[in-house]
């Protein structure tokens, strides 16, 4: 079910679909993969990053940012309120600026999409909150997750990966670039912790996004490889999209 206020807020921007979970889940692979079903199946949809690889002048890399300042702003006062209370280290300051960066590519695709597209976002504004907890190494809480949610941009459906430390420890070491760089120095027992708080996390995120109304898939990915994963995902939002933007529609 849409919540009112997302309706409001969603007018004339494509429908954002938000990624999550912990690393070497698969996230970013799912991300362009699902884009691209997406636009296999009709839909005029792109994932977050494409933007990255934009050629953009400094007058719309810098008229894009403030545009989407207004919408980043409470979600970074929220942050840095529990920095100031001490809730979360100093650190989590320094993992704010992604924040701005995901919406400047929204609204970047804005107008490549149109009203009518889809946007898969990854990393979001979930990403960051998981992210913040993971590095402040506390559990994050179900009433803190809500109310990041309420102060942020508006996102019309989540996923979010979950996968044992073990899987995602073997996902990561088969990528070229390895593991992180903020990995490589953590004992065993220490990053096993900061993927099992991780991974923790993004079951209270999922909880929450369904608390807030937010239509969540939350997918164990250990017995299931990047296609069935991808097919998954793509029939979830297939069949929710078809309810709120049939394909013969974006015409």
């Amino acid at each position: 079910m849409t919540r009112p206020a997302d309706a409001e807020r969603r007018t004339g921007r494509p429908i954002v679909v938000e990624i999550a979970g912990v690393a070497g889940a698969g996230k970013s692979t799912l991300a362009a993969n699902l884009a691209a079903s997406l636009s296999a199946l009709g839909y005029a949809a792109s994932d977050s990053r494409a933007t990255r690889r934009q050629a953009l002048g400094a007058r719309e890399r810098i008229s894009a940012w403030l545009r989407a300042f207004p919408e980043s702003a409470t979600a970074t006062a929220f942050v840095a309120g529990r920095v100031v209370r001490r809730d979360l280290p100093p650190a989590a300051l320094s993992r704010l600026g992604p924040a701005f960066q995901h919406s400047r590519q929204l609204q970047l695709l804005v107008p490549r999409l149109g009203a009518t597209g889809v946007i898969v976002q990854e990393p979001g504004w979930l990403m960051d909150l998981l992210t913040q907890y993971v590095h402040a190494r506390r559990p994050l809480d179900l009433p803190t997750a809500r109310r990041y949610l309420a102060k942020g941009p508006p996102i019309d459906f989540a996923i979010v990966l979950r996968a044992s430390p073990e899987v995602a420890l073997r996902h990561m070491n088969a990528r070229k670039r390895g593991l992180p760089q903020s990995f490589r120095a953590l004992d065993a027992p220490v990053l096993d912790e900061m993927l099992r708080r991780a991974d923790a996390s993004g079951g209270t995120i999922a909880r929450a996004c369904r608390a807030a109304g937010i239509e969540t898939l939350e997918l164990e990915v250990d017995a299931l490889d990047g296609a069935a994963v991808t097919s998954r995902c793509t029939e979830f939002l297939v069949t929710r999209l078809a309810r709120r933007r049939p394909i013969g529609d974006l015409s």
